[in-house]
């Protein structure tokens, strides 16, 4: 058995972390699928490296949770469910990413209009799943009694997938329309030519 104290807290510690990451991984796919129609390249790359079939999210991610909750199950006491530590409210969350990211805009005649282009908005989620996804798998490793020996290769997976998917939005084209916004908002309160020196830095 795991120590009780140590496992439920890092148990909570991984939770919390998964919670984080299946945030950051709904709303950068239901932004996406706002923004590029189906049969796009950059979509399908989207949906085959950053989705799964299970709460939008890679299958290697699942095999950090089920790792995590096999140690919850090990443990005396993990403070809940051990079955539902890295299940509870992850569609709550998808379903809000949803909301959030909205829906494509649709012409005069019913068709779906897509902007085929990446914003920053995007650019920062796809950011920050790489250093949520860091978090997520470092609180798993440090679960006391948590059998190590899947992770490894599911972690260089996920890896090998983000990188795939780095390729493509890489390529993708940029957002002018809210490069344009954002240096407008700026130059309210900055002069002109340093609004557009930070809007380089940032795109």
């Amino acid at each position: 058995m795991c120590r009780p104290y140590d496992a439920a807290t890092q148990i909570q510690k991984a939770r919390d972390a998964m919670l984080c990451l299946q945030s950051v991984f709904a709303k950068h796919n239901a932004s996406i699928r706002v923004r590029y129609p189906p049969s796009h390249a950059i979509r399908k790359t989207v949906e085959h490296t950053l989705s799964g079939a299970i709460n939008d999210v890679p299958f290697a991610i699942h095999v950090f949770a089920l790792c995590g909750e096999d140690a919850a199950c090990l443990c005396d006491d993990p403070g809940c469910d051990p079955l539902d530590i890295f299940r509870e409210g992850m569609g709550k969350l998808i379903d809000d990413a949803r909301i959030w990211a909205g829906r494509p805009m649709i012409s005069d005649t019913a068709v779906p209009i897509y902007p085929k282009t990446v914003s920053m908005v995007e650019e920062h989620l796809f950011t920050e799943i790489r250093s949520r996804a860091r978090e997520f798998f470092s609180a798993i490793y440090a679960i006391p009694c948590v059998k190590t020996r899947p992770l490894p290769k599911a972690e260089a997976e996920f890896w090998s997938k983000y990188r795939r998917a780095e390729a493509a939005l890489a390529r993708a084209a940029k957002d002018k329309n809210a490069v344009m916004r954002s240096t407008l908002s700026l130059n309210r309160k900055l002069p002109l030519p340093l609004a557009q020196y930070v809007i380089s830095y940032l795109v």
